[in-house]
């Protein structure tokens, strides 16, 4: 029960952003799940599940601008397209 006591204490907004880390967590694990049946809602939940996730979490947005750096080419046509998107 000490792990609950030191939530106590945390400030709100770190609270917040556990919760959101949980649940992008919790969606990328599902949406893998998922992916293994024939059942195609598992990509989608997913890239909602990375996206919550980089949006709140630094590391996970650090290792993200690794792997894009090392594989360009993966990520080429989404640039591209938010690029053109920005203009």
């Amino acid at each position: 029960m000490k792990w609950l006591a030191s939530l106590t204490t945390l400030p709100p907004l770190r609270i917040r952003q556990l919760v959101w880390m949980g649940l992008g967590a919790a969606l990328i694990i599902s949406g893998l799940l998922i992916a293994l049946t024939p059942v195609v809602m598992g990509t989608t939940l997913f890239l909602v599940g990375a996206v919550v996730l980089l949006r709140n979490s630094r590391d996970a947005r650090r290792l993200f601008v690794r792997i894009k750096r090392r594989f360009p080419e993966t990520f080429q046509p989404f640039d591209n397209w938010r690029h053109r998107r920005q203009r």
